[in-house]
């Protein structure tokens, strides 16, 4: 498990994180698992990712 705070919003809203945890045999590497807001629109959506003070908003996806 992650001993951090871990957040991920979709578009600036938040989206519930279910899990966080360092993947196996790795340095460095985790899984988030998170579920969308349920108003979320299908199309393009932008990511952004917590952790601590980090933050990542490279990451985009689309919603089907």
């Amino acid at each position: 498990m992650v001993t951090s705070d871990v957040e991920v919003r979709e578009n600036g809203k938040p989206a519930e994180v279910l899990s966080a945890t360092g993947l196996p045999g790795t340095v460095g590497e985790y899984r988030v698992n998170f579920r969308l807001p349920l108003d979320t629109l299908t199309g393009s959506a932008a990511l952004q990712l917590s952790v601590d003070m980090a933050v990542d908003t490279s990451v985009k996806l689309v919603v089907q």
